[in-house]
């Protein structure tokens, strides 16, 4: 039995007499099968539960990253907008892959040979070598946007 009177049609479309084909619809059988579903749902919850329930699997669990190691990264982040603009190294599609991957290894060798911060920002080199990396790895996820991979294969 359809519950849809047509005059809230009638009335929805501004006094002209039109009833969509929606309104053919069992809405009364509509609302018994949201209610079937919601049942199944629900019963799918332990019944001795007292916590709240959040469906999250599958999606990042940010509380494994130890935040204070990345405050040196936006450190050299900031030091970069100060000294160029923020984002820059998004620019024009930003910069070609080998030439961020030099300045990462560049960060990391200084580091080897025990040269802990960059002479130019006083900050770490590990922190600059994880802004490239933080580059590259945002290149590599849109590339669409960031197509300038020169790495030569061999």
């Amino acid at each position: 039995m359809n519950s849809i009177k047509p005059e809230a049609h009638t009335e929805f479309w501004g006094g002209r007499n039109f009833i969509h084909p929606i309104s053919k619809i069992d809405t009364v059988g509509w609302e018994n099968h949201k209610t079937s579903v919601a049942i199944s749902e629900y019963e799918k919850v332990s019944k001795t539960t007292t916590e709240a329930i959040k469906h999250d699997d599958g999606k990042p669990d940010w509380s494994l990253v130890p935040f204070e190691a990345l405050e040196g990264m936006v450190k050299v982040l900031e030091f970069g907008a100060q000294k160029y603009a923020g984002w820059n190294w998004t620019t024009n599609g930003g910069f070609p892959y080998t030439r961020v991957l030099r300045s990462c290894l560049r960060h990391i060798f200084a580091y080897m040979r025990g040269e802990d911060n960059d002479p130019e920002s006083g900050l770490s080199h590990i922190h600059h070598a994880m802004c490239n990396l933080l580059f590259i790895s945002h290149y590599i996820g849109n590339k669409e946007k960031y197509n300038k991979d020169d790495r030569q294969v061999r």
